[in-house]
């Protein structure tokens, strides 16, 4: 990423709304400015709401809340450990492989 965005303030959210939220939203929800957002989803580091449309422009897509806390820990990864577009979208990835096997191991302890 070029810009390095410094945010303070930590985005809370108790229940995930089923409802998307509009690209403006998304922006104007996270603090970060809509070249930045552009920026990590070319990258993967978040991702719209899937579409029927193949090219949508950017002003049209809308994202899930829980892309916000994705945005939040790649802001942190970026400003703690100085990391790229492309190591955040490495470590983000490896975080969730971590959270689908804790819960593999979780429900296997559980039933077996």
């Amino acid at each position: 990423m070029s810009k390095k965005i410094q945010r303070n303030e930590l985005i809370v959210i108790s229940e995930w709304p089923e409802e998307p939220i509009t690209f403006e939203e998304f922006c104007q929800i996270s603090g970060v400015p809509a070249e930045v957002v552009e920026e990590l989803m070319g990258f993967g580091i978040i991702e719209p709401v899937a579409s029927s449309q193949k090219r949508k422009p950017a002003t049209a897509l809308q994202f899930h809340y829980k892309q916000l806390q994705r945005l939040q820990t790649a802001l942190r990864l970026q400003h703690d450990l100085e990391l790229n577009a492309a190591g955040i979208a490495l470590v983000l990835d490896l975080l969730e492989e971590i959270e689908t096997l804790r819960k593999r191991v979780e429900f296997l302890e559980k039933y077996f």
